[in-house]
């Protein structure tokens, strides 16, 4: 079986998420194939899940003075802090043809296999932490979000490769309670990234090297590299208007 692999590189990230819905209505449509979709954000961005609220997970004040742009995602889930240095992505893929689980645990976790199998490249034994959370070493080092319609999944998220956890807790508005109540002494307690795990940094096009092999292993594909069809170019440029809203961002 083949799927598309669209490597776009850096790109703004409210047109990115305009990328991710475009690739899922294309896909929805039988417009285009499965896809394994890569990207780096060209700024320092804070993502919100579809139903959060900027003002109650935000330091917006902060945000604010330093350029950090505020994206609201189409996906559900939690706040998350990326700059340039993350590598993000997107899988758009129909489960039933590759017996994708139907719940959403389920799902993600047969997704975030072909992380895992990558990961192993490098040495390194990653595993999926329910509902949505890759761990290595008991610290979180990629989180996903998904939407699902009908048998086509769009699963996006990030694999955190030198992460600024400063900017990141400044950023975010993190309950202290959440992670008193699973016995953790603090919030960054929780995360890691990939250079700190293999004490080097990783060059961005090896690491996109293992995650290739990695899917291919585990959903017995290959890839064909491609790009945005023109169909997608035309929805992305129809949706752009709507990331780039402050209705749409701060729901007003």
């Amino acid at each position: 079986m083949m799927w598309r692999y669209l490597d776009i590189g850096l790109i703004d990230p409210y047109e990115a998420m305009a990328v991710h819905e475009a690739m899922f209505i294309s896909r929805l449509e039988d417009e285009s194939p499965n896809t394994l979709y890569l990207e780096q954000y060209n700024t320092k961005s804070v993502f919100l899940g579809y139903h959060q609220c900027a003002q109650a997970e935000l330091n917006l004040d902060y945000c604010k003075q330093n350029n950090i742009k505020v994206v609201r995602r189409s996906t559900g889930g939690g706040a998350g802090y990326m700059d340039s240095k993350q590598l993000n992505y997107e899988v758009t893929v129909d489960r039933k043809e590759y017996g994708i689980p139907s719940d959403f645990v389920g799902s993600y976790g047969r997704i975030m296999d072909g992380f895992i199998e990558a990961l192993k490249y490098l040495e390194l034994d990653a595993e999926f932490k329910p509902i949505n959370d890759l761990l290595v070493n008991g610290g979180k080092i990629s989180g996903g979000c998904m939407t699902r319609k009908d048998t086509i999944i769009l699963q996006h998220g990030s694999l955190l490769v030198d992460f600024d956890l400063e900017t990141a807790f400044k950023v975010l508005n993190v309950p202290k309670i959440k992670y008193k109540s699973k016995g953790i002494k603090s919030a960054k307690s929780r995360v890691t990234c990939l250079n700190k795990e293999l004490g080097y940094a990783i060059k961005l096009e090896n690491l996109k090297t293992v995650i290739k092999k990695g899917f291919m292993k585990s959903f017995g594909i290959s890839f064909n590299d491609s790009g945005l069809s023109s169909y997608e170019k035309e929805l992305v440029n129809k949706l752009l208007p709507k990331y780039r809203s402050e209705e749409f961002i701060y729901r007003m």
